[in-house]
């Protein structure tokens, strides 16, 4: 089996088909390609998600579904379908998000063309659900850290770009990354203590120990909605800084220290100004001050603190 295409889902009778459809769909495929499609159910109770996957599994002999029995979230249910998955290359999909037509056959060449590269991403659309569908394609080759990229075949490649991801200059979509199966176990998968943000916490340790390469072209849509899995109306920095600080404690990642740590600060500031906005001003003063640990020199931080203080009297 060349390709797993996996899928979590809770809750998506809406937009799995949809999903779906946009994997068996794509073209441009070598000869002989093979390509399964893993959904891991994680425990959905709409009344209406099993049924849908059932019938996606009777009507398409690629499409497996698995009842996710582990811990429920995204990394845990992705990490379930890994565990089901009879392919080299592992693909990653949403449930709620689909492949434009051809994007496979780019990623795919990409890699057929450069033997050393183990994982792959690109370019995505996002789509505002609830702002009457507005789309808003998200080009990142025009980001300072991918014009200094080396340019192959298909692509580019960027080099071991923990830093840049770090600070936010490059931004790995997860329903655009194909990677080696091997490579994903190395570095053990989704970990399942982060509910958000445990892709981050995954790209942050693919990009450790490998080469990031890009294909400079919209290869998926991203659905931007209100009660998705990873939009609940939480803070906005909330996941990241646990994930930064998690990274930070480790070994491996002492020469990026200093940004992980600038990079709490920025989450944190965020996450300031969220609780803020909705009054919650003792929690956001213990938040700040927690970034202030890490980030002592965060002026921002230090002025949206001090503006907390101000408005509890």
């Amino acid at each position: 089996m060349d390709l797993s295409v996996i899928i979590p889902c809770h809750n998506a009778a809406p937009y799995i088909g949809q999903a779906v459809a946009s994997v068996l769909q794509q073209t441009g495929l070598p000869a002989g390609f093979e390509l399964e499609v893993v959904i891991a159910d994680d425990r959905s109770d709409d009344g209406s998600t099993p049924a849908v996957l059932a019938d996606l599994a009777r009507h398409h002999t690629q499409v497996r579904v698995v009842a996710n029995d582990g811990a429920r979230g995204p990394g845990p249910a992705r990490n379930f379908a890994v565990r089901h998955a009879r392919g080299r290359w592992l693909a990653f999909l949403d449930a709620d998000d689909w492949w434009l037509p051809g994007s496979l056959a780019r990623r795919w060449d990409l890699l057929a063309a450069n033997a050393d590269a183990q994982w792959v991403t690109g370019d995505f659309r996002l789509v505002f659900e609830d702002q009457a569908g507005e789309v808003r394609d998200v080009a990142l080759g025009e980001r300072p850290a991918y014009a200094r990229a080396r340019p192959v075949a298909g692509g580019l490649c960027l080099r071991n770009p923990v830093a840049a991801i770090v600070d936010g200059e490059v931004v790995v979509n997860p329903s655009s990354v194909v990677v080696r199966r091997d490579t994903f176990e190395q570095v053990a998968g989704f970990d399942e203590r982060f509910f958000n943000a445990e892709d981050v916490h995954l790209w942050l340790r693919l990009a450790r120990v490998t080469d990031l390469y890009h294909v400079p072209a919209v290869l998926t849509a991203y659905r931007q909605r209100l009660g998705s899995e990873t939009n609940g109306g939480k803070p906005p920095g909330l996941w990241d800084a646990r994930v930064f600080q998690d990274l930070r404690r480790r070994v491996e990642f002492r020469p990026w220290r200093p940004a992980l740590a600038a990079a709490i600060g920025r989450s944190s500031l965020m996450d300031v100004r969220h609780y803020r906005r909705v009054g919650r001003y003792r929690r956001g003063i213990a938040v700040g001050m927690l970034g202030l640990r890490y980030a002592p020199t965060n002026v921002q931080l230090w002025r949206a603190v001090a503006a907390g203080r101000l408005l509890r009297l």
